[in-house]
């Protein structure tokens, strides 16, 4: 998980005392608490924290930090080092613990918790725990002798009532339906040349990347030198010649000018919307043969994926924006092709001229992004009339794949 920028695994104590010198305080995705007991009070409240993380937006509780007081005794949210230390004997135990307490104690079970390093601050001992947020359905609290739902708003948690309750549920199917119109919007655009003239009829592949929060998402700053110097080296498009840039009304847009058997001007390219949302257009997979007919070539396309994806979670990590995503493929202008590596006598694509593959999730984890996308491919191989997708040949691109 992205904290501030940089993944939570690869937080140091510099990182720490970054927080405590910018005096950056709790917020709706941000809480500090001074240790973690296991008292019958002190663990529930930590089970609503999670929870209520959990059901917003996702966030972090940064345990061995704790709140200075105003003149009043108050807390006013801003960070500090203990005035005692607090030492942390034996980590590994802590973090299982603390996973099982949330897991027994949430329904649907939150089981996907993260842990930074541990890092020491003046002999005290200091650790993240990210929450992600929920992909599906809200998770209810089921310690003690209540069933509880909770989020979270800028000044800490609370209980949803039924009406929010209902409005929670019904955004999370929402989600879900909204992806789905972007996506079609998007696919609609292209192919009727309505984003950029001549696509349309051109054999390729689209590729849509959209984070589960890219419907109330607006990257700040977005037309900033900075953004825009490392936008145009980690969002290349497909290939190796050089390209172009430009702001659009989407987004920011890089774009590359090929010609194609000089007979069609192609235009790959990748889109970053201001939603945080990718959209990856290009023909690298398509192979002309001497005859004219074009084949599409599976390891170029599973190439093409991986790359893309890689780029995409550089891109999010810097924009700060969490998994899950949802990963959309689809082929066009397609019919009579031979997809290979492929089957003897088989490999057609002879029904249909586009495919869409179907929408798929995909967590911050590199084992299951590779089973998902396994699964997904497999169903490309299958269309036609393949077993699958041959394990060697997706290991040979996806061994090295990494979201790093």
């Amino acid at each position: 998980m992205i904290f501030r920028g940089k993944n939570i695994l690869e937080y140091t104590a510099l990182d720490i005392q970054s927080l405590i010198d910018n005096k950056v305080p709790e917020s709706k995705m941000l809480d500090y608490k001074r240790e973690l007991k296991f008292d019958e009070k002190s663990k529930a409240e930590f089970i609503y924290d999670t929870s209520s993380f959990y059901n917003t937006d996702g966030g972090f509780i940064i345990i061995g930090l704790e709140e200075e007081k105003d003149e009043n005794g108050q807390n006013t949210g801003l960070p500090k080092i203990p005035d005692g230390k607090v030492k942390i004997t034996n980590y590994d135990s802590l973090s299982l613990r603390i996973q099982e307490t949330i897991r027994q104690s949430t329904n649907p079970p939150i089981t996907n918790l993260l842990f930074s390093p541990i890092m020491t601050i003046s002999g005290s001992d200091i650790f993240i725990v990210g929450i992600p947020k929920a992909k599906s359905l809200p998770a209810m609290v089921t310690y003690g002798n209540h069933n509880r739902f909770f989020k979270r708003k800028s000044n800490g948690k609370y209980s949803l009532d039924t009406y929010e309750l209902y409005e929670t549920f019904t955004q999370i199917n929402n989600i879900e339906e909204r992806i789905a119109e972007f996506i079609r919007t998007r696919q609609y655009n292209v192919s009727e040349n309505l984003f950029w003239p001549n696509l349309g009829s051109l054999s390729s592949i689209l590729i849509h990347v959209i984070p589960i929060s890219f419907y109330g998402l607006q990257i700040d700053n977005f037309s900033s030198h900075e953004l825009e110097g490392f936008l145009k080296s980690a969002l290349s498009p497909p290939g190796l010649k050089s390209y172009s840039t430009r702001y659009c009304l989407e987004g920011f847009h890089l774009f590359q000018n090929k010609r194609f058997e000089s007979e069609e001007e192609i235009v790959p390219y990748n889109l970053l919307f201001r939603n945080g949302a990718t959209e990856t257009f290009t023909n690298e997979p398509f192979y002309k043969q001497p005859s004219g007919q074009l084949h599409v070539i599976g390891e170029v396309l599973l190439n093409v994926l991986k790359d893309q994806l890689e780029k995409n979670f550089l891109v999010c990590k810097k924009l700060s924006i969490e998994p899950y995503f949802y990963l959309s493929i689809k082929l066009n202008n397609i019919k009579n092709m031979n997809l290979t590596p492929r089957e003897i006598s088989r490999g057609l694509f002879n029904n249909f001229n586009e495919l869409q593959l179907p929408v798929t999730s995909l967590p911050n984890d590199v084992q299951e992004i590779k089973k998902q996308l396994k699964n997904t491919v497999d169903i490309l191989w299958q269309s036609t009339g393949a077993n699958e997708c041959s394990l060697s040949t997706f290991n040979k691109v996806f061994d090295k794949f990494s979201i790093d």
